[in-house]
């Protein structure tokens, strides 16, 4: 058996395609939900601590030509290493022909599959020449000749997995899984919204499966097989009007068996997940500050206004009042960026005022407000916030994530009951522990700062609240991040149990 190391000796290099609308749609049919296959491969993947976002590359639909998918897969066999892995994914139409199975890319004319498609022979060639021993294909591309139908990913030239699975039983460089035999059709499911097999195995690669798949944390490709085989059969004869077969299959050298991924990483994330399950995401906030001269807002002119010198309810007025046009500026920019999430009409409520602006939608809302400084006078705090999350779930979502991209820069978490900030700092400071600093003033005992070593973000305790603050304007997925961890290492820290 290989060991666990092997996973993680060098790089995953990962190649995932995906092609729902092929260019000449009167040639091919639509390959539903195959984009969402290959993206959610990716996302699976993304998980193993020896990827980098650099070395994934994801094709869709018109990015999937011939040329460049070719062009990714020299690029990936001449730069992988024998310490490195490469995994490659197609979802798609396939196709056998003059005797060798075809992958069909977005560009392909149907009556000349050996000239516009890529063979399987030719992938295989470019991995033999790879310096590269841990190949792995997974194919959701295999076809009958059935009449086509629209739950079906089919071709009429038939991708032969039996030649496969005889071409390459002895192939020393790659091992393959694929989504059905030969004389069967590989089946998408609106309910599943995949294609069954992708979505069986993405549900394998993300540790959603049956934990008796997974050894140690480690998904074997014996074991992945066998959940594929069983699942996907089972869930395509149950959920066809036809009751029709679909057989997984898996072809390369099976004589010793290899890791497919590591989800310990899942496991640990679940455990942190479930260690503060009874905190409120109602509690949390993100924000951001902006702070500048008020002779730079829009609505400040220049010979009529003057900047004031002190401050007072004439003054805070006058500067939120100059500050309109900002204000409306952005409030419209982040109206107009959730149609993305695809919300009522009703559901978003907008409200402006002066110097203060919100926006009100089922899952979050948004605030901005501006304010005069204190301590200086001719300045001004313009504060961004997001919060009252009314589903934590949303923070996963790509889409929402992309419209608050590099928004914030500071996550609040509201403690159910407050903390004596001078008996925290005595308690840390009478450990005597170089691992766990604190920093205050002496004159405004009010707060705290506390680092961790190991931990890259300094945590600003107050009586009723907690905040880390990233080192620099970030998501809302990744502030969660940086709070988990905290979170998990305050739990882990016996000498902090005073925070919980």
């Amino acid at each position: 058996m290989e060991s666990n190391s092997a996973i993680v000796s060098g790089r995953t290099l990962l190649i995932s395609v995906g092609i729902e609308e092929y260019l000449r749609t009167s040639d091919f049919s639509k390959v539903r939900y195959a984009n969402k296959d290959a993206s959610e491969l990716k996302k699976a993947f993304e998980i193993d601590s020896t990827i980098d976002e650099n070395e994934i590359v994801l094709l869709i639909n018109q990015q999937a030509t011939k040329s460049t998918i070719k062009k990714e897969l020299e690029k990936i066999t001449q730069k992988a290493t024998k310490f490195d892995r490469i995994i490659f994914f197609f979802a798609g139409h396939g196709a056998y022909s003059e005797g060798q199975n075809w992958i069909v890319p977005f560009d392909a004319y149907k009556t000349d599959i050996t000239n516009t498609g890529i063979s399987i022979k030719e992938i295989l060639s470019l991995f033999r020449k790879s310096d590269c021993k841990r190949n792995i294909m997974f194919f959701d591309c295999c076809h009958s000749g059935f009449e086509l139908g629209e739950d079906e990913r089919n071709l009429n030239s038939a991708f032969e997995i039996e030649d496969l699975l005889y071409l390459y039983k002895d192939e020393e460089y790659c091992s393959g899984f694929a989504s059905s035999k030969s004389t069967e059709t590989s089946v998408s499911n609106d309910v599943l919204r995949n294609g069954v097999w992708s979505s069986f195995l993405i549900r394998a690669l993300t540790g959603k499966a049956n934990n008796k798949i997974y050894e140690d944390g480690i998904l074997f490709n014996d074991n992945l097989q066998d959940f594929l085989n069983k699942n996907v059969k089972d869930f395509v004869k149950r959920n066809t009007t036809d009751r029709k077969d679909q057989t997984p299959t898996c072809f390369g050298n099976f004589t010793n068996r290899f890791p497919i991924i590591n989800i310990n990483p899942i496991i640990e994330q679940k455990l942190i997940s479930q260690s503060y399950s009874n905190i409120s995401f109602k509690r949390i906030s993100m924000l951001s500050e902006e702070r500048g001269d008020v002779k730079s807002l829009n609505g400040f002119i220049k010979g009529k206004h003057k900047v004031p010198n002190y401050k007072n309810s004439t003054t805070e007025d006058f500067i939120k009042s100059c500050s309109l046009r900002e204000i409306f500026e952005d409030i419209g920019e982040i109206t107009d960026s959730i149609k993305k999430l695809n919300y009522k009409r009703k559901e978003v409520e907008t409200n402006i005022e002066n110097g203060f602006a919100s926006i009100s939608t089922p899952d979050f809302t948004y605030f901005i407000n501006i304010e005069q400084l204190d301590e200086e006078p001719s300045e001004y705090i313009l504060t961004r916030t997001l919060e009252e999350f009314k589903d934590s779930q949303i923070i996963d979502s790509d889409k929402f994530n992309s419209i608050f991209e590099k928004s914030f820069d500071e996550l609040k978490f509201d403690l159910s009951k407050s903390i004596d900030i001078e008996n925290l700092i005595d308690h840390i400071e009478d450990l005597e522990n170089d691992k766990i600093k604190v920093d205050f003033d002496h004159n405004n005992l009010n707060w705290c700062k506390i680092n961790i070593e190991g931990l890259e973000y300094d945590i600003v305790v107050e009586p009723n609240s907690i905040s880390i603050t990233y080192y620099r304007m970030t998501s809302p997925f990744n502030l969660i991040k940086a709070f988990e961890k905290t979170h998990n290492t305050l739990l882990n820290t016996p000498e902090l149990k005073i925070l919980e």
